[in-house]
């Protein structure tokens, strides 16, 4: 499993096995496996939790809208996400934001905080507040790093924050993370048995 990891990072790998105890789940953990099925599992969930591997596999790459009136941070998102898996786009102007979050129909979305106009923190809530991008992950990459702004940009609904400056691995690392994390909480709230 290490070596299939190391040649080849981005296939799923999936263990079928009898022994599913959480010393063996961890054992699949450590040596890069993304699940463990048991062999007692339902055939209809295993093909479930096989389509899904390869639906992510397959899948289009991550689209990023990226928000910053810095030009360098922008750069350096640019020079960080150019990986076939990423699709980014970056805005310096927060007034065309809607339209084009309508244009770009991002999987995440990265803000900062302070910029001129229209600041973060109120695109953040403009995101909550809509139906249709309630959803959304957001992830602020922003040089403040006061207790207050932190707090408040979790309370209107941040699901992440990365400190400026910060390394391009910590970035895809989050996003990576954050896409997986909706994408669990999607899965467990779509009813059972349902195609992909």
């Amino acid at each position: 499993m290490q070596e299939l990891t190391r040649q080849f990072p981005q296939l799923p790998i999936l263990v079928y096995t009898v022994n599913d105890g959480f010393s063996d789940r961890l054992q699949v953990a450590r040596h890069g496996g993304q699940t463990l099925i048991s062999k007692s599992t339902p055939l209809p969930q295993v093909w479930d939790l096989v389509r899904l591997a390869l639906k992510r596999t397959l899948s289009t790459p991550i689209k990023v809208l990226a928000v910053d009136d810095d030009p360098l941070i922008l750069q350096i998102l640019q020079h960080t996400l150019k990986h076939p898996n990423f699709c980014l786009v970056t805005l310096d102007h927060p007034q065309d934001f809607w339209l084009t979050l309508a244009k770009v129909g991002p999987d995440l979305l990265i803000l900062d905080v302070d910029m001129p106009d229209i600041n973060g923190l109120e695109l953040c809530q403009v995101i909550r507040s809509d139906r249709a991008w309630d959803g959304l992950p957001i992830l602020f990459l922003t040089a403040c790093r006061d207790a207050d702004t932190i707090q408040r940009l979790y309370s209107l609904g941040a699901d992440d924050y990365i400190a400026k400056p910060c390394s391009g691995v910590d970035v895809m690392t989050r996003i990576y993370n954050r896409l997986q994390r909706n994408h669990r909480l999607q899965t467990l709230t779509k009813p059972e048995h349902q195609p992909l």
